[in-house]
């Protein structure tokens, strides 16, 4: 946090697919062990609403188990999928369970899953797992260091069990679990909807830059983008990067000021491209990992203005969720701009 109270972005956002739903689906995994894909898939069909109920019981013992807890937990199993499940395999869901290797650490009677402690508390493990190594390898860089807190947001951040691994992977931090973990994101978008200079300095996620088409390099260029045009060979499609990846952006400072112009001196008008990039330095606007964001065009009709007047500077301006590409024309100081989506 910056002395006026603002924030400052010190790595860009980054995570991977570990918050509660990697649960639930650990928690599938061992009805599909049990029941079968096809019997579940059938179950969910048919009765939607049953399926729901199921696990939206599950979200409410998920929500309750704790690292001490060593009680079994009960789980109600609809009548129904035991129904569908006996009837399309002709076994029981008992001598199922019995040939599944639990250890007698899970038992199925009347319409009760009864499942022990440590064998629901391992549903957590892949996404704990996923969460603390991610955060391992964030403390070890150099962008990060002397970071004292840990502030924890979002549905899953209200887990007991999440929160007593991160406790024990970092005791040297102090975690901080806001009341309704679950709603501070959303409120936190609404905050930053109304007031967006409240994070004053952002971590580029993506390489920005324009489409251009320079003159043809032999050295650099490959051969099957080279074209002519008023006897001069240019290449098409080359990615002028303005920012990259890792770049620190002053909220609403440009941040770039490059200078671009009509191949010919009767070209009529000029198009402005961005893309944004996943890698840090994409060579070509076909690149994988590249994606248009935005375009907008500008007239250039003046004739009687020598080509090399003709020129524009166009600016990459960074605000909130926006991007502000600005054109401004040499000759005539005459301004276009257009906002494009600001992808991190």
């Amino acid at each position: 946090m910056l002395a006026d109270g603002k924030l400052k972005e010190l790595h860009t956002a980054s995570g991977g697919d570990w918050g509660g739903t990697k649960v639930d689906n650990a928690f599938k995994q061992m009805l599909i062990k049990i029941f079968s894909l096809p019997v579940l898939r059938k179950f969910q069909r048919q009765y939607t609403e049953d399926y729901i109920d199921l696990f939206r019981e599950f979200e409410v013992k998920k929500r309750e188990i704790t690292p001490a807890r060593d009680l079994t937990i009960n789980t109600r199993i609809p009548v129904v999928l035991k129904e569908i499940f006996e009837k399309e395999t002709e076994e029981t869901v008992p001598e199922v369970i019995k040939q599944m290797n639990f250890d007698g650490k899970m038992s199925f009677t009347g319409d009760k899953l009864k499942v022990d402690a440590s064998v629901f508390k391992s549903f957590f493990d892949e996404a704990i797992t996923g969460i603390v190594d991610h955060l391992e390898g964030l403390f070890m860089e150099s962008s990060t260091h002397g970071t004292t807190a840990i502030l924890m947001v979002g549905g899953f951040s209200e887990s007991a069990m999440l929160q007593s691994a991160i406790k024990k992977a970092f005791p040297d931090k102090r975690l901080i679990v806001p009341e309704e973990a679950g709603l501070v994101v959303l409120k936190g978008a609404v905050v930053f909807g109304h007031h967006p200079s409240a994070i004053q300095t952002r971590v580029c996620k993506h390489t920005y830059g324009i489409e251009l088409n320079p003159l043809f390099s032999d050295i650099h260029h490959d051969n099957h983008r080279k074209f002519e045009s008023n006897g001069r060979f240019y290449c098409k499609d080359v990615f002028d990067k303005h920012v990259e990846i890792g770049q620190k952006l002053n909220y609403g400072e440009p941040q770039s000021d490059r200078m671009y112009a009509p191949l010919t001196s009767t070209q009529e008008h000029v198009d402005v491209v961005v893309y944004a990039s996943s890698e840090r330095q994409p060579t070509y606007v076909t690149d994988k990992g590249c994606t248009q964001v935005g375009k907008f065009t500008i007239n250039v009709r003046d004739m009687s203005v020598p080509l090399s007047m003709r020129t524009l500077n166009v600016t990459l301006t960074f605000s909130g969720t926006e991007i502000e590409v600005s054109a401004t024309e040499r000759d005539t100081g005459k301004v276009t701009k257009s906002n494009v989506n600001f992808l991190g």
